[in-house]
Formats: structure tokens, C-alpha cells, sequence
């Protein structure tokens, strides 16, 4: 069974069989007990609603289910109104046939629900009209008045229930959209680390020949150390490449002090600082700072962060390298390294951790993306505050050992 619309899903069908099929039942009932109380006239009534049910729900069975909705709606409206003449009593139903339609049709039940309120007002003025009305004046205000009363309710109710629909069938597709990216991610990640791996090998077997070659002769050791160089920094791009995806898993993680390694990596830079740079170092944590930790890759972190801090630097420039513990309940170790550089703005703030971002300048963006992915293989976060002409401070935030 499939519907004709889809506007109407799998399980308000089934709701909607469900209940035709129990009114259908119903009105069965009301055919035998009008049969023997011989009225004949509200007979001949039901047993047209018991013909409009069963043709509803046949149509439902073919998946027409819009169409048995609007035959339901305009016979059983009418056969209430005119029913409501004979009977006063009746009238009252158009209130549970009116949130039926409404809330299956949806929109489209203004028009029954239009139908619904006009025929009755005709049908009102003409009982009033008879010489002993069926309805006097207060039931024929009340009856049309809870009408519409109910009918606002319901359509209140049926926008919010909507509104609702939106707002998850928009989450989910967002969730959807969100998984399918990070899977997108994953594999590249996974493909630039294997490719990563692959193009380190293959240098380290170049660097590892050049140096057989050495030995063996004592002649081109110019064009040897240039062929060192080179197969050495793509080396290095190749290990920041893997840091960055957080493919390798050959680091082997110790515990250290990062007040001991941070102060090491500030003095070994310190013979590359040109001259228009001071490094500082300062507010450095008194107490042992212990984490888990790689060595090659926290160094390598820390001369990143070194390095751009510096090239971000114009005339007198200044890098001012600190860390402390955090006061969170699972104890931190804080890193600093703050300049009083160029600094960036906020658009590029979110793009400064993406892989091959640059800027015009030699400065921000080269290497912290590899940073990121250091810190975040270490467990810790990485954040960044800076604002265009007013330096840039980069706090790495490191689980410590309790």
C-alpha cells in the first residue's frame, strides 16, 4: 500500500485505515439501531455513511488515500448537517469529524472545515425558521462558536506539530550530512597518512644510501648533502603530514616534564632567532609538569608554534613563551606562546588549522595543522586568540598525570 501523496507518511495512512474502519464499524451499529427504532429517514442516512466508509477504505487499500479523505469529509459533512435538522443531537458530531479531517488533511482541511461551518449556519437559520425550532437561540451560538473555537485549537496544533516535523527531518539530515563528512574525512586522513608513511620510507632509504655513498667515496659530497637536504625536509613534511592525520602510531609515548622540554626547545631555538626578536621566557610553572607525552612530536609542536610566533613578528618583535597548570578537577598542563606580531583576524582564525592554508604572509598557517594534530593525538586541545594588528597568544591545553 503506498500512498498518492507524499505529504502523507506510512503511519498516518495506517491511522487514517484504522479509523474509518472503526467509524465504519459504528455505523453499522447506528443502521441497526435506527432499524428498529423505524426511523427510517436517519437510516437512509447511515447507511449512506456506511457506503462512503467502505468505499474509503477500498480506495485506501489502492493507495488513494487523499481521495477517500476528501470523499469522507464531503459526504460525511453533509449527511451531519442534514442530519443535525432531523437531529438535533447530531450536530454536535461535526466538532469530532472537523479535528479528524483537520488533522490528516492538514491545510486542505479548511475547506471541509469551511464547508462544514457555512452549511450548518444555513441549516441553522433554517430551523429557525420552523414554527418549533430544534436548536434555540443559545444552543445555535454555542454550537457554531465552539466550532470555531475548536478549529483555531486545531490548527494551532497542527502548525506546531509541523513546525516540529521541520525541525527534525532538518536535524537528521544535518546529523546525516555531518556523518557522511566526518566518514569523507576519515578516509582522506587515512589515504594522505598512508601516502605520508610511504613517502617517509622512501626518504629515509635515500637519506640512508647517500650516506653509504659517503663512505665508499670521498667525492660528491656537495651534490650528496644536497640530495640530503632535500630528501630531509620532505622527510619532515611527510611527518607533519602524519601528525596532522594522526595515521602513525610508532611514537612511543613517556613521561616527561614539559617544563624541562619547553625550556630546552626555547633555548635551541634561540640560536635560529634573528635579530629583530626577543624570545622571552617567563611565568614557566615552578612544580614538575608530568604528562604522557612523545618527545619528537611535542618538540616538533613547540618549534612550530616558535616559528610562527617569530615570522609573525615585524620590527622589534617580541615571543613570550609561559605555562602553568589549569584549575579544571583533572589537573592540565598550559603552554603559551604569545607574539606581538600582525595578528589575524577572525576569518582566518577558523582557517589557520586547515592542512596547506596560507597567508600572504610567510607566517600563520604554515605547520599548525600539524600542531592540531599533535595535540589532539596527546588527548589536549589547542586555542587561539589574536586579532588583526594585535599579536596572537596560542594556548595548548595537555592532560597530565594525576
Amino acid at each position: 500500500m503506498k500512498a498518492d501523496n507524499d505529504k502523507i507518511g506510512l503511519i498516518e495512512v495506517e491511522y487514517i485505515r484504522r479509523v474509518i474502519a472503526l467509524t465504519f464499524v459504528v455505523t453499522i451499529v447506528f443502521d441497526v439501531i435506527y432499524l428498529m427504532m423505524g426511523r427510517l429517514e436517519l437510516l437512509a442516512l447511515t447507511l449512506l455513511d456506511t457506503t462512503v466508509f467502505a468505499v474509503a477504505l477500498w480506495l485506501i487499500h489502492v493507495g488513494k488515500v487523499r481521495i477517500a479523505m476528501h470523499l469522507a469529509a464531503f459526504v460525511l459533512t453533509t449527511i451531519i448537517i442534514i442530519q443535525s435538522y432531523l437531529e438535533p443531537t447530531t450536530g454536535f458530531w461535526v466538532s469530532a469529524l472537523l479535528v479528524g479531517i483537520c488533522l490528516f488533511l492538514g491545510r486542505e482541511g479548511l475547506i471541509w472545515a469551511g464547508y462544514a461551518f457555512a452549511g450548518l449556519s444555513v441549516m441553522l437559520y433554517v430551523d429557525a425558521g420552523r414554527g418549533m425550532p430544534q436548536f434555540n437561540l443559545e444552543s445555535r451560538m454555542n454550537l457554531l462558536f465552539s466550532l470555531a473555537i475548536l478549529f483555531i485549537l486545531v490548527m494551532l496544533f497542527l502548525n506546531k506539530i509541523k513546525k516540529q516535523q521541520r525541525d527534525i527531518v532538518q536535524a537528521a539530515g544535518q546529523l546525516a550530512s555531518e556523518k557522511a563528512e566526518r566518514k569523507k574525512m576519515e578516509m582522506t586522513r587515512n589515504l594522505a597518512g598512508g601516502l605520508a608513511h610511504l613517502i617517509n620510507n622512501e626518504m629515509q632509504a635515500i637519506l640512508l644510501n647517500t650516506h653509504l655513498l659517503r663512505l665508499d667515496s670521498h667525492e660528491g659530497h656537495r651534490e650528496l648533502d644536497k640530495i640530503d637536504d632535500i630528501a630531509g625536509k620532505a622527510s619532515s613534511h611527510a611527518n607533519q603530514l602524519l601528525a596532522y592525520t594522526g595515521y602513525s602510531q610508532k611514537y612511543a609515548f613517556e613521561q616527561l616534564d614539559l617544563n624541562a622540554l619547553l625550556h630546552a626547545c626555547v633555548e635551541a631555538y634561540r640560536q635560529e632567532l634573528p635579530p629583530h626578536v626577543r624570545l622571552l621566557e617567563a611565568r614557566l610553572e615552578g612544580q614538575l609538569m608530568l604528562c604522557r607525552c612523545n618527545r619528537e612530536q611535542i618538540r616538533q609542536m613547540l618549534f612550530s608554534l616558535l616559528e610562527n610566533a617569530v615570522e609573525a613578528c615585524d620590527v622589534d618583535g617580541e615571543v613570550l613563551v609561559g605555562s602553568a597548570i589549569g584549575s579544571a578537577e583533572v589537573p592540565t598542563a598550559l603552554i603559551t606562546v604569545r607574539d606581538n606580531g600582525c595578528g589575524m583576524s577572525a576569518q582566518m582564525q577558523e582557517q589557520i588549522f586547515e592542512p596547506f592554508f596560507t597567508t600572504k604572509f610567510t607566517g600563520r598557517g604554515l605547520g599548525l595543522s600539524a600542531v592540531s594534530g599533535i595535540v589532539k593525538g596527546h588527548g589536549g586541545t589547542i586555542r587561539v586568540e589574536s586579532m588583526a594588528g594585535g599579536g596572537t597568544t596560542v594556548t595548548v591545553c595537555l592532560p597530565m598525570i594525576p
